[in-house]
């Protein structure tokens, strides 16, 4: 064998052996969106992520928002939504749970859906029904107006409302449907509360920080 050819076939081997390692199956599934940092599943492992963060397992996350992430593998970018799953394997994730990561304050915050329009929510155990600013109602085209009159108990005093049943409220993969709801008059809450209207109709706990909402059959 020539010394040439030796070493053509040397080089060969390292290439391959470079390459293989990238060929590997890798299932990635973005469980969680905020800004600038994403909840991600990398092969059952779950991570958070922040922008420029990379995983021990070479996942890089370069952008995120509320509605999407972009992350980095092998140098090549993916973008991403909320249950997605991306790799060799390219498959959906699991349908009926959704992950929240908890905000800097201590809060759930998530986007959403109510009668399929789009809107933001903060998960509030402590509420009993699911609060729409008058503003927000407006936005999303409810009929309120005709609603029965509430009154709700508020930190500050009693307002009143009107009462409202929502035909869905979808939340990542998870919509329930028949969901009661209360309008209360100006822009508070600015963000749509999701109470216990909503969240006794699915499964929930924390894990590592973040909330899991997982759908009931």
């Amino acid at each position: 064998m020539t010394k040439a050819l030796y070493t053509h076939r040397f080089l060969l081997c390292v290439l391959l052996f470079l390459i293989l390692p990238a060929q590997a199956d890798i299932e990635i599934a973005v469980r969680g969106l905020m800004k600038n940092s994403a909840v991600v599943e990398i092969n059952g492992k779950q991570r958070m992520l922040k922008v420029g963060k990379v995983s021990p397992e070479g996942v890089k996350l370069i952008s995120a928002n509320s509605k999407e992430a972009v992350i980095e593998i092998d140098g090549v970018q993916h973008t991403m939504e909320i249950s997605k799953t991306t790799g060799v394997k390219f498959t959906e994730s699991v349908q009926n749970e959704f992950r929240i990561p908890r905000g800097n304050n201590g809060h759930f915050y998530t986007t959403g859906q109510i009668n399929n329009s789009s809107t933001n929510f903060i998960v509030d155990t402590g509420a009993s029904i699911i609060a729409i600013s008058e503003v927000e109602a407006k936005r999303l085209g409810l009929n309120y107006i005709n609603g029965d009159r509430l009154e709700v108990s508020t930190a500050s005093s009693i307002d009143l409302g009107y009462s409202v049943n929502l035909v869905s409220v979808t939340v990542g993969s998870i919509t329930v449907y028949n969901v009661d709801a209360i309008v209360l008059p100006g822009k508070h809450p600015e963000i749509v509360l999701l109470g216990n209207s909503f969240l006794n109709k699915v499964n929930m706990q924390v894990d590592s920080g973040v909330l899991v909402l997982q759908a009931k059959f």
